[in-house]
């Protein structure tokens, strides 16, 4: 379990346009855990995910995008085999070990949402990489009552295994 906040100060001297002398204090509390179990369970993983995507939009100005790509695919790789290691059952072992990479977009377009994704808070980034899933057949339950034969699949209405979103 994660043990109390642990209390961080930093104190920074500076010098206005003014000649005038400032000191600015931040204080900050960090939560500090002893198990990594706990460390995972508790981390903001859209928080982690903000910080990858703007870190990946700075360096690719430097590096190649494949080399950009190859290094965060590293670094979740890395993050995902800790886990396991320390953290997972046995028998919770995940069936995808491979990560595929995406689709090469224009120039335009990485221009774009690089452009996009630096100015957005986690949240934003948040609603960008997992949009809302609306299910499609209460939206049309909504809109039309009860269904009649050949506006909806009776299945999808009476939660079948297939159901379709919007």
């Amino acid at each position: 379990m994660c043990v109390l906040a642990r209390p961080v100060q930093c104190a920074v001297l500076y010098t206005s346009c003014g000649g005038q002398r400032r000191l600015r204090v931040h204080n900050m509390a960090v939560n500090c855990c002893s198990q990594l179990a706990d460390l995972y369970r508790n981390c903001e993983t859209d928080t982690i995910i903000n910080f990858f995507s703007k870190y990946a939009f700075r360096s690719v100005l430097t590096s190649p995008t494949k080399t950009v790509r190859e290094g965060l695919v590293n670094q979740c790789a890395q993050i995902l085999a800790c886990y396991r290691k320390n953290c997972a059952s046995p028998s919770s072992a995940g069936q995808s070990d491979v990560l595929l990479p995406a689709a090469d977009a224009s120039l335009d377009d990485r221009a774009f949402l690089r452009q996009l994704l630096s100015g957005m808070d986690v949240s934003e980034s948040h609603v960008f990489f997992y949009p809302r899933l609306l299910p499609l057949q209460e939206l049309l339950l909504n809109i039309f009552g009860t269904p009649s034969f050949g506006q909806i699949d009776p299945s999808l209405v009476s939660g079948g295994d297939h159901k379709v979103f919007f």
